[in-house]
């Protein structure tokens, strides 16, 4: 696979007129650093019909499916379900938790055990590092709430859900709004939602920040350059909630915890 040296261009405009369109933009630029990776626009949820838009369209298929086992619209909702009741943050936690409360010596005995197959098998390099990386507080991770990632993957899959003709914009908006009044009371700033979701993407690939990467780099420019949405005040208001969150594929909703969930209408899936 060859390796994308230039940073993704990011096309996005400030939202004027309606104050719903800035509403709107907030909640789009929580998924930021994935939605331009993927070659999305960055302020619009139903993308341009435009030169490449098959061609995007072919890719985002293809890579739902490789990663997520999303092909259609019932298991787009089941993804989405998944990650607003649980996604990685709450495997992650308790991870964090059970490493943090271990004896040292259970620790360096896991380590041990871990260093045998680490130079030939992946999976036990990232929990090295993953356990590394809360020994040291690296990245702050033992403040981590992994609650960013989770959120910006969510925003990646409406937006391929939108493209694909899955989902309604009026379904998406509601799902969107839930997470980034989350959101909202979690961080204080673009800053601190940016640092939380290097934390969660790292914990979840078990591997370094990396320059080289794009998504990585892509998350940093968010941060520093003029034209990106992470430009938009961040106590940005939000529609108000205006039914209680709740989840029809599961029988009842985890009590801790964000919840979001996406409406269905009807019995269609």
């Amino acid at each position: 696979m060859l390796l994308r040296t230039a940073t993704p261009k990011l096309r996005f405009a400030l939202p004027t007129g309606h104050p719903e369109n800035a509403q709107r933009a907030w909640a789009l630029a929580m998924g930021a650093p994935l939605v331009a990776s993927e070659g999305y626009a960055l302020d619009a949820l139903t993308q341009p019909d435009a030169p490449g838009t098959a061609a995007l369209k072919a890719r985002v298929a293809t890579r739902m499916k490789t990663f997520w086992s999303v092909q259609d619209r019932r298991t787009l909702i089941a993804t989405l379900n998944w990650l607003g009741r649980e996604g990685h943050r709450v495997g992650h936690m308790a991870r964090l938790t059970d490493y943090s409360v271990s004896p040292l010596q259970n620790i360096a005995e896991r380590r041990k055990e871990l260093g045998k197959t680490a130079d030939y098998d992946e999976d036990a390099r990232a929990e090295l590092y993953r356990i590394d990386a809360l020994l040291s507080d690296h990245l702050g991770m033992l403040k981590a709430k992994f609650l960013a990632f989770d959120t910006a993957r969510a925003v990646m899959l409406v937006y391929g859900g939108r493209l694909h003709d899955w989902l309604s914009e009026d379904e998406c908006w509601p799902y969107l709004f839930d997470m980034a009044r989350d959101v909202q009371r979690t961080y204080e700033s673009w800053g601190d939602y940016a640092e939380d979701f290097l934390r969660g993407r790292s914990f979840w690939k078990g591997a370094e920040f990396s320059e080289r990467n794009e998504i990585d780099r892509l998350t940093q420019k968010l941060l520093s350059t003029r034209h990106s949405p992470w430009r938009l005040t961040w106590a940005q208001p939000l529609p108000p909630q205006v039914a209680p969150a709740r989840l029809r594929d599961v029988s009842e909703p985890i009590s801790q915890g964000p919840v979001w969930w996406l409406e269905k209408t009807g019995d269609a899936l």
